[in-house]
């Protein structure tokens, strides 16, 4: 195996450093630690395509896949915080408290609607590399074999 790519692990253990790092270190819960992150993120993304840092086409298309899955996992991340924020402004805006019981409750069916496809999109993206990866697995394999099986055979060492 050849390490023409070592140096691209120091990349990647600063990302996750950086990822979770500086998210901590930024007020829980607030758009600026999603916005950091989204731009941590697509930096990651920018930096495999332009790289292409794996020895494997696939392995290269993964990663993307990857980093694109966490890109917008924090995006459907700002659309709930962005829910949230109409729907307690919806709220403040009745001075009634009877129109605001009414208002609570509708917000929180909306929200519940909308965390749940969120939810899903959720679910559904971070499921997506798994059989693409076993699909690339197979392909690899395949593709090796197939190199093997076209490669002469090696004669066998006789000692005298």
């Amino acid at each position: 195996v050849k390490l023409k790519r070592y140096w691209f692990e120091i990349i990647e253990c600063t990302r996750k450093v950086l990822l979770v790092g500086m998210s901590v270190l930024i007020k829980q819960g607030t758009y600026e630690q999603l916005v950091v992150g989204a731009t941590i993120a697509t930096f990651m993304l920018t930096v495999i395509a332009w790289l292409a840092p794996y020895t494997l086409a696939t392995d290269n298309v993964l990663g993307l896949l990857c980093q694109l899955v966490v890109l917008a996992n924090l995006l459907l991340a700002m659309l709930l915080k962005g829910l949230q924020s109409e729907a307690e402004n919806a709220v403040l805006l009745v001075s009634d408290t009877a129109a605001a019981v009414s208002a609570v409750k509708a917000a929180r069916i909306e929200q519940q609607s909308f965390e749940s496809a969120i939810g899903f999109a959720l679910l559904l993206l971070c499921s997506v590399p798994l059989p693409l990866t076993l699909a690339f697995v197979a392909s690899d394999i395949y593709l090796l074999h197939k190199e093997d099986n076209g490669k002469a055979p090696s004669s066998p060492v006789t000692s005298g």
